[in-house]
């Protein structure tokens, strides 16, 4: 935006006006900070402050937002796409109110999940889902897929399978406590087998791709291993997570792959491959999305997280099958304010320490029509 300060006056003035006239959105962000200021303009009129400097007064919703001429590097106004309007849906919190709470916060932020209905028979192995977080501070977890693995061949092997716990590994986005880094990350937990002559074996997932990287062990919830590499994932635009089980040639073992796809720049990035340590494993049931504050510090700050398009490959039809209704709720009961609902083709969950800014709601089940149907690549 630098580069255009000396025309953007004119430039904010013919934007806004066309967003007036065509009833689209208006998309800015002031203060070059992380909080995102949505708004349908009613109007547009232009005045001088206090120290005789000319200002923008964009009206919406019944209230006035001045823009300075200090404010035009840091602002970006985005006409051509469609924004979901926040502010109808939760009473923003003042930037003073969240750095209060922030410094006194106790806890986190409540934590927030969807259920997704799957809508097939036996199981499936590949899983698509596209997503977008509007509001991204320090500390956010955005898992697009708590998944659940079928181990059935350890059972013709006559094996009982035990875990630390029911989901057998999670895959999405973070932005780590001190801000700087994004990542991506796949977790996927031990299996424990106990054979009909008593011996016991442990299954762990090894990291294969990239080569020469290695999965971080974990036991904080359970036992098993993590990738989280760096991955500068933005906010407010919308990706697709890809994961895919394949056979390992070397091994024959089952293989699980992450993938993620830049639907702006439409550039695929194979993140990594996990040899899952067994054959003929696929994923079963239902699998789950949520969003996640993990930092008390930052709890305060407003969460946002949407995604659509979600859907699974049959193992058993060999067909794509989407997925369109889901089962929202907050758990944990962290104090805060949130909301989560769906609109015609996407689900929608926001969230943040600040008490007051929402009514409580109840779990609700809602559905959806996906955008797109079939291969997602």
């Amino acid at each position: 935006m630098r580069n255009y300060i000396k025309y953007i006056g004119f430039l904010i003035g013919a934007i806004l006006t066309e967003s007036a006239n065509a009833q689209k959105s208006l998309l800015f962000f002031p203060n070059g900070g992380e909080s995102i200021l949505y708004a349908n303009v009613d109007s547009l009129s232009h005045d001088n402050n206090e120290k005789g400097r000319p200002v923008n007064k964009i009206h919406s919703n019944g209230r006035v937002y001045q823009i300075t001429v200090d404010d035009l590097d840091s602002i970006t106004i985005d006409h051509t796409q469609k924004y979901r309007n926040w502010q109808e849906i939760i009473n923003y919190p003042t930037r003073r109110e969240i750095e209060d709470y922030n410094k006194s916060s106790k806890s986190r932020s409540p934590y927030l999940c969807a259920w997704l209905d799957t809508n097939i028979e036996g199981n499936f192995s590949q899983l698509a889902i596209d997503f977008k977080a509007d509001y991204l501070p320090s500390g956010t977890y955005c898992s697009l897929a708590n998944f659940y693995l079928n181990y059935g061949s350890l059972k013709e092997e006559d094996c009982k399978i035990s875990r630390d716990t029911q989901i057998s590994g999670y895959a999405g986005f973070q932005r780590q406590q001190n801000g700087d880094v994004y990542n991506s990350i796949l977790s996927l937990w031990n299996v424990y087998c106990e054979y009909s002559n008593g011996i016991k074996d442990t299954i762990k997932a090894k990291l294969i791709l990239p080569e020469g990287e290695k999965a971080i062990p974990f036991s904080h919830e359970g036992n098993g291993v993590s990738y989280r590499p760096n991955f500068r994932w933005k906010p407010r635009r919308w990706y697709r997570l890809l994961l895919q089980c394949g056979k390992s040639s070397v091994t024959g073992n089952t293989t699980l792959e992450q993938w993620a796809y830049d639907l702006s720049e439409k550039i695929w990035n194979k993140i990594c491959v996990f040899d899952l340590g067994a054959p003929d494993i696929t994923f079963q049931g239902r699998t789950a999305v949520f969003l996640e504050n993990f930092q008390i510090e930052t709890s305060g700050e407003i969460r946002s997280l949407e995604f659509k398009n979600a859907r699974v490959f049959s193992r058993e039809t060999n067909q794509w099958v989407n997925i369109e209704s889901a089962y929202i709720s907050q758990n944990s009961n962290y104090p805060g304010s949130y909301q989560y609902g769906a609109d015609e083709t996407t689900f929608w969950m926001i969230t943040c320490g600040v008490p007051g800014c929402a009514s409580p709601q109840d779990a609700i089940k809602v559905s959806v029509r996906n955008e797109e149907s079939g291969s997602p690549y």
